[in-house]
C-alpha cells in the first residue's frame, strides 16, 4: 500500500512537472506572439509610409525595392505568428488532455483518505464470515 502512494506521489510528481513545464512553453510562445505581433504592425505603418511616400515622390525604383523587401518581411512574420499560434493550439490541447486523463493531487489525496479511513484490507468476504460463524 505505501510503495502504491510512493508510486502514484511519484507518477503525480512527473506529471505536474510536464504541465509546468507545457506552462512555460505557453508563456514563451505568448510572449513571441506578442513580439510577433508587434513587428507586423510596424512593418505595415513602414509600408504605408513608404507606399505614401512613393506615391507624393512619384515612385522610383528603390522605393519599390523598399517595398518589396517590406513586404517579404511581414509575410515571413506573420507566417512565423501563424506556426506559433498552431503550435499553441497543440499546447492548450495536450494540457487539457492532460488535466482530463489524470487526478489532481487534491482528488489523489481524497482517494488516499478514505481508502485509509476505511482500510479494506480488515475487511472480510461473505466466505469467511460464513466460515467463522459456522465454526461457533
Amino acid at each position: 500500500m505505501v510503495e502504491q502512494t510512493l508510486g502514484n506521489s511519484a507518477e503525480l510528481k512527473a506529471l505536474n512537472t510536464t504541465v509546468m513545464l507545457l506552462s512555460q512553453k505557453m508563456a514563451y510562445l505568448v510572449r513571441n506572439e506578442k513580439i510577433l505581433s508587434k513587428n507586423i504592425l510596424i512593418l505595415n505603418e513602414k509600408i504605408n509610409k513608404v507606399a505614401e511616400k512613393s506615391i507624393t515622390v512619384g515612385g522610383s525604383s528603390t522605393d519599390s525595392a523598399q517595398m518589396e523587401e517590406i513586404n517579404v518581411q511581414v509575410v515571413e512574420l506573420y507566417d512565423k505568428q501563424k506556426s506559433i499560434r498552431q503550435e499553441m493550439e497543440s499546447l492548450r490541447t495536450s494540457i487539457d488532455n492532460l488535466k482530463e486523463v489524470f487526478v489532481t493531487k487534491e482528488e489523489l489525496q481524497e482517494l488516499k483518505y478514505i481508502i485509509d479511513t476505511i482500510n479494506p484490507l480488515e475487511f472480510v468476504t461473505y466466505q469467511q464470515l460464513k466460515d467463522l460463524l459456522n465454526k461457533k
